[in-house]
């Protein structure tokens, strides 16, 4: 294509290849970034001088009399390479025609012309070079230097001077010297977060291999930059997730696998909490057996809603495991900006829980899925807080899950095992068996509520429950479940606290509410 020198006008011919690169006018030796496109503008790097003409003599100028004058610019060749060889200077010979002083005294005013536009900042046209009738006239704008420059140039540098839109190839330029002062403006950060969250790879390692190069100065501002764009992108894997999870097909049979399980469970529970030996003694073991039955249907419908809200049916989806790598990249450098040497790679399930937990849940409008997800979530926390405790026992522990396993199915929240009534709970057991008695009063007569008073648990004992049979947890269950007392205990949904304490063959268990 062809271009216009922006100071001389002067037609150019430059290629594909050339576009982006430096160029130079080998006719008034102006430095400029050669355009894409015809309708781009051209940024002007250094203004050069103005052309000069011929040698200049009276007999040139009488020749020329007689023949028209052709104004049309000269076409010039860019070179096939961007190296720049400066053309030899061109002298003007003294004349005394006065034709000669006059051209002079022209160029001298549009060299001062264009001294005057570059400095101001002002917009300069460029003619096409056709005639009058049918030229084209090209606005172009001329980058040049602040105030506070005082209009030098720096030669230390051959970089073009920096326009007010950042190349597309960059987020930002970092400088050229460290001992220059730089600071990131706010567009230079939103450009960075639109880097950080691209599909493309290769835009994101820019970034990391920038702030590399800026070092420890610039941290703190790289880690409130990730960290936001971690939040955009947690934002649409949300929104993304939340739209395969709620589909009409899957929303209206979650809504109905939930009903379903409603309905089971507080049917289940009427019956666990029944006295069975007072109101059917005749057909008591039948009635242990229903109940086991209706427990059993109800973990069944809970887990099949459960495995949905954890999000198993979203991991054969190969367009969210993507996220897996983007959120680890995001990490990895948090951990970097952080000064931590190393970091934790994001798990798939982990970010389905992260996702669902940004729903906007609100009380007044929870639908069934909304509900359960309340449950399950407050459950799972328990569930994970008495598996981490360091001062409860295994066998502690598994006595808990099968309470609470069925404590959950049948819609109720988990027990979750406490520091002062575990240790109140051990006391009276070690007192049963050192002391060779069983009785909820201790050997000084003090009752449960006492010692767990004493013990420091600052809530309210609703039961205490013994047994000296066995030391393993399944049997003590076992014994606790079909004894409608203990039973009742067990599976009331006032209580959320438990203690455990085991010595030798001899169980306390004390429930309480925090």
């Amino acid at each position: 294509m062809q271009i216009n020198c922006p100071v001389c006008s002067t037609i150019i011919e430059v290629s594909e290849e050339h576009a982006g690169n430096k160029g130079r006018c080998i006719s008034c030796n102006a430095k400029f970034i050669i355009p894409r496109s015809l309708d781009q503008e051209i940024e002007i790097l250094e203004m050069g001088n103005l052309p000069q003409t011929e040698t200049i003599t009276n007999e040139s100028i009488e020749a020329n009399t007689n023949h028209p004058v052709d104004n049309t610019p000269p076409v010039l060749k860019m070179p096939g390479t961007s190296s720049y060889v400066p053309p030899k200077q061109i002298v003007i010979k003294k004349s005394s025609s006065m034709g000669g002083v006059l051209v002079l005294i022209a160029l001298l005013g549009l060299c001062g012309l264009g001294v005057y536009l570059v400095s101001s900042g002002k917009m300069i046209k460029i003619s096409s070079g056709e005639d009058q009738n049918n030229q084209t006239v090209i606005t172009k704008k001329i980058y040049v230097k602040g105030s506070g420059d005082n209009g030098k140039k720096d030669d230390s540098s051959d970089e073009p001077l920096r326009p007010s839109s950042v190349d597309e190839s960059v987020p930002f330029k970092i400088p050229n010297s460290p001992n220059e002062n730089f600071e990131l403006s706010k567009e230079d950060q939103n450009r960075t977060i639109k880097f950080l969250i691209s599909e493309e790879l290769s835009k994101r390692e820019i970034v990391y291999d920038l702030f590399r190069e800026l070092g420890d100065g610039f941290k703190e501002i790289y880690e409130k930059i990730l960290l936001e764009a971690r939040n955009k992108r947690l934002a649409e894997f949300s929104t993304k997730v939340l739209s395969l999870s709620a589909s009409d097909k899957n929303s209206t049979s979650f809504e109905n696998d939930y009903q379903a399980w409603k309905d089971v469970s507080a049917d289940a529970l009427v019956v666990v909490t029944t006295k069975w030996k007072e109101k059917d003694p005749d057909n008591f073991k039948q009635r242990v057996k229903e109940m086991e039955d209706a427990v059993k249907k109800s973990q069944e419908l809970y887990n099949v809603l459960s495995d949905s809200l954890k999000g198993n049916q979203l991991e054969d989806d190969e367009s969210l495991k993507d996220y897996v790598n983007l959120f680890s990249e995001l990490d990895n450098e948090i951990s970097w900006s952080k000064g931590e040497s190393t970091f934790a790679p994001a798990k798939f399930n982990d970010l389905i829980d992260l996702a669902k937990s940004n729903e906007d849940n609100s009380d007044s409008n929870l639908n069934g899925s909304s509900n359960l997800k309340l449950f399950y979530e407050k459950n799972e926390a328990i569930k994970i807080y008495n598996e981490q405790v360091n001062w409860g026992t295994a066998i502690y522990k598994k006595l808990l899950s099968e309470i609470n396993q069925r404590r959950v199915a049948l819609g109720l929240i988990a027990l979750k095992i406490d520091e002062q009534l575990t240790l109140a709970s051990e006391m009276h057991s070690g007192d049963m068996h050192f002391q060779d008695f069983f009785s909820h009063k201790s050997f000084d007569g003090s009752g449960y509520a006492a010692r767990a008073k004493k013990a420091g648990y600052t809530g309210k004992v609703y039961w205490e429950f013994l047994y000296r049979l066995s030391p393993d947890p399944g049997e003590a269950f076992r014994a606790w479940w079909v004894s409608d007392p203990q039973r009742m205990m067990m599976f009331n949904k006032e209580t959320d606290s438990m203690g455990v304490g085991r010595v030798n063959n001899y169980w306390t268990v004390n429930i309480g509410k925090l």
